[in-house]
């Protein structure tokens, strides 16, 4: 499992040891660091460190000041405090919040993790910008908005051109139906003209006619 690594990262002197042919059937609750090899259906709560063997398998959650599991936890573990590291034979299922987090290479966790670190800002707390990048931004917001006005300007532009051109040549449309009627009515009144210059000659040769009589 972890070996001599357990010392090491927790320093805290394991008192109590659940075997691996032992199962507990409820939550432990202690005051001093746990091991467990054998199975847990219920949670661990303890002020101090728990280690969780290769082969057990904790069924309620763990509370602890640091949590290093090669076996299987179902259920929030919470180390605010201090640190929680997975084997690469553990498997945690479930929420972690920790100051520190080690997931070891083929370990497997399921969950969400909230880190409370000092490097970590606490949810709804306003990060401080540094004054060049804020002017750097405003600046690349300003600059954003001038390009938007002046495509929106453009946009305009285009509209009215289009307006524009459409108005001339529904104009030129105009003046050619204009142009098609006049001369329509001009070769009306042309053929009148000469309908009547007809009638005036037919009736020229009557009168022609009837004076020769």
């Amino acid at each position: 499992m972890f070996g001599s690594k357990v010392d090491d990262a927790l320093n805290d002197k394991i008192v109590t040891i659940i075997s691996s042919d032992v199962t507990i059937e409820g939550s432990v609750l202690a005051t001093h660091a746990i091991r467990v090899d054998g199975i847990v259906n219920g949670a661990v709560r303890t002020k101090e460190s728990v280690v969780v063997g290769n082969k057990a398998v904790v069924r309620g959650g763990i509370k602890a000041s640091n949590l290093m599991s090669a076996g299987d936890v179902y259920g929030d573990v919470e180390c605010p405090k201090g640190k929680v590291e997975i084997s690469d034979t553990g498997r945690v299922f479930g929420d972690i919040t920790a100051e520190r987090l080690v997931i070891d290479e083929n370990a497997v966790f399921q969950g969400k993790c909230t880190m409370t670190g000092k490097a970590a800002k606490p949810a709804g707390e306003a990060i401080d910008v540094p004054k060049e990048l804020g002017a750097k931004n405003e600046a690349s917001t300003d600059d954003k908005a001038a390009d938007e006005g002046k495509t929106e300007v453009l946009k305009t532009d285009e509209k009215a051109s289009e307006k524009a051109s459409d108005d001339k040549d529904a104009a030129e449309k105009t003046e050619d139906k204009a142009a098609d009627d006049k001369e329509s009515s001009d070769k009306s009144d042309d053929k009148d003209k000469k309908e009547d210059a007809d009638k005036t000659e037919v009736l020229k040769d009557d009168k022609d006619s009837k004076d020769k009589k």
